[in-house]
């Protein structure tokens, strides 16, 4: 849970806190930068980690998905930096400053999945605590220096940076040759479906953050993300903890008749938590966001969020049994899944 909710819970909060000094406008500036961040950063957090997680780990496994991340990183980052040339003011400079996010999630992710497998949650904790801390720091020393929506490029970029390098450190995880072209060939389809998987379940906040700045301006764009932060706040509470340590601790039942009865544990105390968080807050919206935000904003957001507390509610039931899939070898059907559901989204998205 401190894993978590330094992780994810401290990220949201100090979004929230920021929001309260910055336009709506601002807000949706720095959104719209950061949504093709955050989809392509669950390709190393779940694509390539989980995958190697259910891995083999021996040294050829080793080196082909060390150099598979990187890769991926520095093709994305260039792209990103290829983006950054075209768009307009003022989301332009915040992706540019953006944009080697995807590389140092590309040389990290190996050494975080390690440290993951092993179950080293309390150094993962501590690691994550202290970065958050460190960039918090530094974001709120940029907001009062008046750097605006910069100072949330400052938290993102230094969050990153500092988890990566301690992550790098704990591990000593590193290449002890160039990789094969057979444990390339071997490592590629679980990243591919993993990857597609994670990204087709995460591409709808993202994408919609696109769609909805592109279609009604940055304001409309910023009560969205705030709406989309205050989610992630109560998926840092309810389930992101038991998640975390799902997919390793399915990995090692993966064979034993023990698993179905895990994955039942993990069901209703996944369905417990959410329960009484989400529908809490539904309950509570408009005085959350008031007490987050401030009034102005909240009185934007708030028809927003009781969409959002269903999904976040449907998400958490569904984590186990997508957990226990892709343990078990079978995450082309959660990628079956990930397909339908994105299909239906946008089916129903893009003419309302």
């Amino acid at each position: 849970t401190l894993l978590q909710w330094s992780r994810l819970g401290v990220n949201a909060a100090l979004f929230l806190i920021v929001a309260r000094y910055l336009t709506l406008a601002e807000i949706g500036a720095f959104a719209t930068a950061f949504a093709p961040i955050r989809l392509l950063q669950v390709v190393h957090k779940s694509g390539v980690a989980d995958a190697y997680i259910v891995s083999d780990k021996g040294y050829s496994t080793r080196n082909a998905f060390l150099a598979l991340s990187a890769s991926l990183g520095l093709g994305f980052t260039i792209c990103l930096g290829l983006a950054a040339l075209i768009l307009p003011d003022p989301v332009a400079p915040l992706l540019a400053a953006l944009c080697p996010i995807p590389l140092i999630l590309g040389l990290s992710a190996i050494p975080e999945a390690t440290l993951r497998a092993d179950l080293r949650i309390k150094a993962l904790a501590l690691r994550t605590l202290f970065a958050q801390l460190v960039a918090a720091a530094l974001a709120l020393g940029a907001l009062h220096a008046g750097w605006g929506a910069a100072s949330l490029v400052v938290f993102a970029l230094t969050n990153v940076i500092v988890t990566s390098g301690v992550s790098i450190a704990l591990a000593r995880v590193g290449p002890v040759g160039l990789p094969t072209r057979a444990a390339l060939r071997a490592a590629l389809p679980d990243v591919t479906r993993i990857s597609v998987r994670d990204l087709l379940n995460s591409a709808t906040l993202p994408l919609m953050q696109l769609a909805v700045g592109a279609a009604f301006g940055l304001p409309v764009g910023g009560a969205f993300q705030i709406a989309t932060r205050l989610l992630g706040l109560l998926d840092a509470l309810a389930i992101a903890p038991i998640r975390y340590i799902a997919l390793p601790r399915f990995t090692a039942l993966a064979r034993s008749p023990s698993l179905p009865q895990a994955v039942l544990t993990s069901l209703r105390l996944s369905s417990l938590i959410a329960g009484f968080v989400y529908l809490g807050a539904l309950a509570a919206s408009a005085d959350l966001l008031t007490l987050a935000t401030g009034p102005a904003h909240a009185q934007v957001t708030a028809p927003l969020l009781p969409a959002f507390c269903l999904l976040g509610l449907t998400g958490a039931l569904a984590m186990p049994l997508n957990q226990s899939l892709t343990a078990s070898g079978h995450a082309r059907l959660t990628l079956y899944r990930a397909v339908i559901g994105l299909s239906l989204t946008f089916a129903l998205a893009i003419p309302a």
